[in-house]
């Protein structure tokens, strides 16, 4: 089971790399005015919020945000099964 994910997991990082594209390209394929109305949101609290913190995060690679995503929960993961036990 543990190689079967492995793999399923190279498979989804090697299709994203093919396909090579950012976040913000991603998230306008798919709902482009989700994207601009977050970003309307996001500007009336503080426009330099938009331009200094979320401009640099989709502008990331997908893969590289999935690839850092999935560190952070498998961190989460043994942080809370080591408490937990």
């Amino acid at each position: 089971m543990k190689k079967l994910k492995i793999i399923f997991i190279l498979i989804i990082i090697s299709i994203l790399i093919y396909i090579d594209s950012t976040i913000a390209s991603f998230w306008s394929k798919v709902h482009v005015n989700s994207l601009i109305g977050f970003q309307k949101i996001v500007e009336t609290i503080n426009p330099e919020i938009w331009y200094n913190i979320f401009i640099p995060i989709i502008s990331l690679k997908t893969y590289i945000f999935l690839i850092i995503l999935y560190l952070l929960l498998f961190l989460l993961k043994k942080f809370i099964n080591l408490f937990s036990s």
